[in-house]
């Protein structure tokens, strides 16, 4: 059970990024954004006064819509307002704050729980809520949709939303407990996994046929760049997941061995080639821009597979 402390976070951090950023094209990108660290302000403080993993789970969840919210308001922000040619750049800096954070995240909550208290890892984060929340209201300025309340509210996808986060909530929770607390074989694991699938085309029906204002917009898997960029994201995401679980799972099977240290290299490798690879497309011109913009989706996607094949080497005796 205890996996489900890290797992809740990110499971509803994905679910609600869709709907979030689709609600900040109503009520504006600045409420948005600060209604998610909001959120995930109240998660952490109920993480810290939990007494029992019931609570701790409630709160990490909440945690979890709120960074979900964070971080998707702010790629939306970033498109906003940096020129699509800078882009790249800026977002190697991105990558740069993000990669700190997660490589010294671990280190820092591990050195809080062995010589402070578990708490401390979520006091810490009180003082970084406190400047957002004094700062969001006065630099970001973006202009916000001036309609009433009710026709905004009239122009959101309420059914598709709750359509795409039932279905996916019950979809990645199968996956996520099947062959742990429940066999694949399982009624526990079999019902949700099917319901979850049948929400999905659910959902995909609804924002073809039924929705007047669908919140996601079929359109823009349409064209063959941004499948490609969905594909790769999709597959960075299952190389992520493998790297999570052995994080998470082969500690408990070796307490002597330094497992915690696997993910650490897959962050630094992947920010620099990242960086790079934003820097040179950003510097690019006319012709040379378009094709390292191409190369730099096709050549990674090329060493996934030699990754996979690796990571077959993987064993927990």
């Amino acid at each position: 059970m205890t996996f489900w402390a890290g797992t809740s976070y990110l499971l509803t951090s994905a679910v609600f990024q869709p709907f979030i950023g689709a609600l900040s094209d109503v009520f504006g990108r600045r409420e948005l954004l600060l209604l998610s660290l909001l959120l995930f302000t109240l998660g952490t403080t109920v993480c810290c006064a939990a007494e029992n993993f019931t609570s701790l789970l409630s709160g990490r969840a909440i945690q979890g819509i709120g960074g979900g919210g964070i971080i998707v308001m702010v790629l939306v922000i970033f498109t906003d307002i940096v020129p699509l040619r800078q882009r790249p750049k800026y977002n190697g800096y991105v990558q740069m704050a993000w990669a700190f954070g997660t490589i010294t995240g671990p280190l820092v909550g591990g050195a809080f729980a062995q010589h402070v208290t578990w708490r401390w890892i979520f006091y810490i984060n009180f003082p970084f809520c406190g400047i957002g929340l004094l700062m969001i209201p006065i630099v970001v300025n973006l202009e916000k949709p001036k309609a009433s309340s009710s026709y905004m509210f009239s122009r959101v996808d309420w059914v598709g939303g709750f359509l795409f986060i039932g279905s996916t909530t019950t979809f990645l929770m199968a996956v996520t407990w099947g062959g742990l607390q429940y066999p694949w074989g399982s009624y526990q694991t079999l019902v949700p996994l099917l319901v979850g699938i049948a929400g999905c085309f659910a959902t995909v029906a609804w924002e073809i046929w039924g929705a007047k204002f669908p919140f996601v917009r079929l359109s823009i898997f349409m064209t063959r760049s941004a499948a490609a960029a969905y594909t790769c994201a999709t597959t960075q995401g299952l190389l992520v997941s493998i790297i999570y679980h052995d994080h998470q799972i082969m500690p408990v099977h070796d307490r002597h061995s330094h497992h915690t240290y696997s993910i650490r290299p897959f962050k630094l490798i992947k920010t620099n080639i990242s960086y790079m690879r934003n820097f040179t497309t950003s510097r690019s011109t006319s012709r040379l821009y378009n094709l390292c913009h191409q190369h730099s989706t096709a050549s990674p996607s090329s060493l996934l597979p030699a990754g996979f094949f690796q990571l077959r080497s993987l064993s927990v005796s």
